[in-house]
């Protein structure tokens, strides 16, 4: 677990299970056996956004779903723990996106027949 310290104050981080761990120390009488005290706060966090954005392609995990193969992602901690999205997460999302896309272009086409406003939404096409 890779940690500074300054003085009584110590900065840890470390991962696991899709979790990335930092905690902020107050360490009194360190290295004093039973009369060591320390307060922690630790924050936790994860971001599989991040992973989807700059994650390494898993080729070694793949959904094909209507002819188009997506592939999970992983990315690698300086401390060695891998976070992954599977194949599956990932298709989930892309079509998620796709078919949002369509649903708007739809409610756009819809939108015009009623008011004949090509402006009727942004980015009309």
């Amino acid at each position: 677990m890779p940690q500074l310290s300054f003085g009584p104050v110590e900065v840890r981080f470390f991962s696991g299970q899709n979790w990335s761990n930092l905690e902020l120390a107050w360490i009194t009488a360190r290295k004093q056996g039973l009369a060591q005290r320390e307060t922690t706060l630790r924050c936790a966090f994860r971001s599989e956004h991040l992973l989807d954005i700059a994650g390494t392609e898993n080729h070694d995990d793949a959904l094909t779903v209507n002819g188009t193969t997506y592939f999970g992602r992983y990315s690698q901690g300086a401390d060695g723990v891998i976070h992954a999205l599977s194949a599956a997460q990932v298709a989930a999302r892309a079509l998620r996106i796709e078919a949002m896309q369509q649903g708007l272009k739809e409610a756009h086409r819809a939108a015009v027949a009623i008011t004949g406003d090509v402006h009727f939404l942004p980015n009309h096409t």
